[in-house]
C-alpha cells in the first residue's frame, strides 16, 4: 500500500529524481518513468543535424530513429533495435540489430561498442537527461506523445 502511494505521489506531482541526491532504491519509480516514447536534438562533430525518437517498452526493448540531415537538407533515417534498463543512477542499452525496410541486420554483440551506460542526471514525467560515460556527452530528451512524429525541419 505504501508503494502504490508514492508511486500515486510520483505520476501525480511530477516528481523529478535527480542521481546525486538519492540513496532509496528508485528502479521501480524510475524504469515506470522511462517507457514511453521521447524526442531529442544533437549536432553532430560533422556539424549535420541529427533528431531522434526513443521508444521505450515495459518489456525491456527499445526502436531508436535516427533522422540524420545533409548541409542540403535532405535526410536518411537510422532504426536500430535493441534492450535497455536501469539501475540507479545508471541507464544502460544493448544494440542489436539496424532495421532497413524489412530487413534486419544483427549487431555484432562482440563489439564493445554496442553496449551503452550513463549517468542518469535528470529524470522526471517530462525529460530524461544523461550523460554518457564513453564520450561524456550530455543528453535531454523530452518525453512526447505515442503519436509523435518527427517535426518538418524548414
Amino acid at each position: 500500500m505504501n508503494k502504490l502511494i508514492l508511486i500515486l505521489s510520483l505520476l501525480v506531482t511530477g516528481c523529478t529524481i535527480n542521481s546525486k541526491s538519492n540513496t532509496e532504491d528508485t528502479r521501480p519509480e524510475m524504469r515506470e518513468l522511462m517507457i514511453g516514447k521521447f524526442y531529442g536534438e544533437h549536432t553532430l562533430s560533422n556539424g549535420n543535424y541529427r533528431p531522434w525518437i526513443m521508444e521505450r517498452y515495459r518489456n525491456g526493448k527499445y526502436k531508436a530513429t535516427f533522422r540524420e540531415y545533409d548541409d542540403k537538407n535532405s535526410f536518411k533515417d537510422k532504426v536500430e533495435v535493441g534492450v535497455w534498463g536501469v539501475s540507479h543512477p545508471v541507464y544502460f542499452s544493448i544494440y542489436l540489430a539496424e532495421i532497413e525496410g524489412e530487413e534486419a541486420y544483427q549487431s555484432n554483440l562482440e563489439s564493445p561498442y554496442n553496449y551503452d551506460a550513463y549517468e542518469i542526471i535528470e529524470l522526471n514525467n517530462t525529460l530524461l537527461k544523461y550523460k554518457s560515460f564513453a564520450s561524456k556527452n550530455i543528453y535531454t530528451i523530452k518525453k512526447v506523445p505515442n503519436e509523435f512524429a518527427f517535426p518538418v525541419k524548414k
